[in-house]
């Protein structure tokens, strides 16, 4: 059986933006086939492992000391309280004692100030007897480098210089991975051009027809809820559909600002949203989603307030 669906049905189906189309196109081709849930901890294939080295050569300018075999997807990086974001790096390399994380951002309007500098705080909390690495990986983007102490460092690399690499790694493959490589270049070259016009003809028709919510249906959605959730006591998850792990963040943060908004003695006040992870949670997961990306937004009810 073809680890590699076509691409084009996949993506359509998915109804993904443009940063996790290329992230999900690109994770294919280096695990060797089915996108895997968040946070897994993957063996790239041959060929995958082959990218990643040469990466790692672009970036550090050098190979790697052992190949790179353990590989993660929408790497978890716990919050230290209740109050502090998660952070959810697009890809992560693991070693006994080395972690190089990469963010991919294909939309300068995305990119947050924060962000990077709240991935290093966590991950050497997180992993304090490790170097730690994070690259950058974006479109045209001029913006300050987050600031690294001791044994930490930081890149900042260009979409364009890593074509070459996907194309002589992938150059003998089979067609369907070929496929990916060709959606990867496309994706890549889009960059720049209005996403929802360049993805209804690049994919299929029916992308014309997806009906993408706006912060105020999703801040409807959440409300109830939370709402029902206060009233029943019984534990939800949010069949939201969610491209990210830092998505998932950003709901949970709006889930917050309604229930802190609420007026005092209201029942929401007992209602926590928080994030079930396959990789650190318990349990299994309550929706579809969270079946296959491996994590969900949830709401449970408390007996006392909840501090947010």
């Amino acid at each position: 059986m073809d680890p590699y669906e076509d691409i084009r049905q996949l993506l359509t189906r998915r109804k993904l933006w443009r940063e996790e189309s290329l992230q999900f196109v690109l994770t294919c081709l280096i695990v060797g086939g089915v996108y895997p849930q968040w946070g897994t901890r993957s063996r790239p294939s041959t060929r995958g492992i082959e990218f990643l080295r040469r990466l790692h050569v672009r970036v550090f300018g050098h190979d790697p000391d052992s190949p790179c075999e353990v590989f993660v997807d929408e790497f978890e990086l716990s919050r230290r309280h209740e109050a502090e974001r998660s952070g959810w790096p697009d890809w992560a390399m693991l070693w006994p004692d080395r972690l190089w994380m990469v963010e991919l951002k294909t939309e300068a309007a995305s990119h947050r100030p924060d962000q990077l500098p709240h991935y290093i705080s966590l991950a050497a909390h997180h992993y304090p007897h490790s170097a730690i690495d994070l690259t950058y990986l974006t479109g045209p983007l001029n913006k300050p480098a987050p600031v690294v102490r001791a044994g930490q460092r930081y890149h900042h690399i260009g979409w364009t210089e890593i074509l070459p690499l996907l194309e002589e790694v992938w150059a003998d493959d089979e067609p369907a991975a070929k496929a990916y490589v060709s959606a990867a270049q496309e994706l890549i070259a889009s960059l720049g051009t209005p996403w929802t016009e360049w993805r209804a003809e690049w994919i299929t028709e029916e992308a014309i027809a997806i009906d993408v919510k706006g912060p105020a249906e999703w801040r409807q959605d959440l409300w109830g809820m939370i709402v029902a959730t206060a009233d029943d006591g019984k534990q939800r998850a949010y069949e939201a559909l969610t491209e990210s792990g830092e998505g998932l963040e950003d709901l949970r943060d709006q889930a917050r600002e309604l229930i802190m908004a609420a007026p005092q003695g209201s029942g929401t006040k007992h209602v926590l949203p928080w994030i079930w992870s396959s990789q650190t949670s318990g349990g299994q997961p309550l929706t579809s989603l969270g079946q296959q990306l491996g994590a969900e937004l949830r709401f449970s009810r408390y007996v006392m307030p909840r501090s947010l």
